[in-house]
């Protein structure tokens, strides 16, 4: 949370992404693009860090489960018809699977494309 209320700029992180940027430069991306690529990977990891930390490091796994399990419990399943089906793979939205599956779009959807 300290990291989240306070600016972080100085020359460590300058130094961080000069290291970043070599690589995607070598690679082809253009320093002006490598830069808001490596921010959206920080702000999507630091983000999921931050939504992931109380929800599931905070309390036992099967708590976790079992409070999205008693909450989709307490609609009707015509109200949430989608989510009644589904309701062991809702605690995964907080967990590294998750992280996974979004860290792999997001860095899809950053493909190096010359000339941008």
């Amino acid at each position: 949370m300290i990291f989240l209320s306070r600016a972080v700029i100085g020359s460590g992180i300058l130094h961080g992404l000069e290291a970043l940027l070599g690589p995607l430069a070598r690679a082809g991306m253009p320093p002006a693009q490598g830069v808001h690529a490596v921010y959206a990977v920080l702000t999507y990891a630091t983000g999921f860090a931050a939504w992931e930390i109380p929800r599931t490091h905070r309390q036992p796994p099967a708590t976790y489960a079992a409070s999205w399990r008693r909450e989709v419990a307490k609609l009707p399943p015509a109200e949430v018809p989608f989510l009644a089906g589904i309701p062991d793979e809702l605690p995964e939205v907080a967990g590294e699977k998750q992280f996974e599956l979004g860290l792999a779009a997001l860095t899809a959807g950053l493909a190096i494309t010359p000339g941008k």
